[in-house]
């Protein structure tokens, strides 16, 4: 007899802690769809809730709040650059490659580009060969220079000339001199302030192609030759004479 009751003591006791443990089930479900209506995550972290201060920051230009909870940007004014003046025709000197800085004397016209795209700015001083300092790229993947806008050259004046230097290689004069560009009886020439190149690109063109060329100082120029005394005029003939017979 005791032993029975002991046995169904043990099994009493199982189906009460049976009972604890649904019922602890139970609340634990409850638990999560609380945290889940309060706004809280339900991995623990929590949730940020969208205040009337969005609608009041919307009023002052900033962004509007989505339904997604993400923002939408207030559209601005986009705000384009004039495009570059083209470059002027007329005689340039070289400057500086892409992506190097150059000087000028005073304020002149600078070139950028390549080939027969280019786009010009006035410049004081000095300034960068880079499309950044120009505003825009005028060839786009192709290396640019920059060249200065010269005194349109001229023929080359008649006159004492010295050699200076022959094609691609430099030169130095004293001061502002006449130098001429050429070979033969084919000539250009242009002002050179303390030193140049005797280059194509340095004169503004090739005056003679496929022909090697060199650079010449005007020494002395020639003055007009005066003109030649006019013929003195011929005696005017004089008329027979008739003798008279006595």
């Amino acid at each position: 007899m005791q032993q029975f009751d002991g046995t169904r003591l043990s099994i009493i006791a199982q189906l009460i802690a049976t009972a604890f443990a649904v019922s602890a089930c139970g609340g634990g479900g409850g638990g999560s769809d609380s945290a889940v209506d309060s706004g809280a995550s339900t991995s623990g972290n929590p949730v940020t809730v969208p205040s009337d201060s969005t609608d009041t920051q919307a009023d002052n230009g900033g962004s509007t709040s989505t339904a997604g909870g993400g923002s939408a940007s207030t559209p601005t004014k986009t705000t384009i650059a004039a495009a570059a003046p083209v470059a002027p025709s007329g005689v340039y000197s070289f400057l500086a490659y892409e992506k190097y800085a150059f000087t000028v004397s005073g304020t002149q016209l600078v070139r950028y580009g390549s080939g027969s795209t280019w786009i010009a700015k006035t410049v004081t001083n000095g300034g960068q060969c880079t499309n950044q300092y120009f505003g825009v790229d005028p060839a786009p993947a192709t290396y640019k220079r920059c060249e200065v806008l010269v005194t349109t050259t001229a023929a080359a004046p008649v006159g004492t000339y010295t050699h200076l230097a022959y094609e691609k290689y430099p030169f130095s004069v004293t001061g502002t001199q006449i130098v001429r560009y050429g070979s033969g009886s084919t000539w250009i020439s242009r002002s050179v302030t303390g030193s140049g190149q005797c280059t194509n690109q340095f004169f503004g063109k090739d005056p003679l192609p496929a022909v090697y060329k060199r650079c010449e100082l005007l020494v002395q120029a020639s003055s007009a030759p005066a003109p030649s005394p006019a013929p003195a005029p011929a005696p005017a003939a004089r008329p027979p004479q008739h003798r008279r017979r006595p």
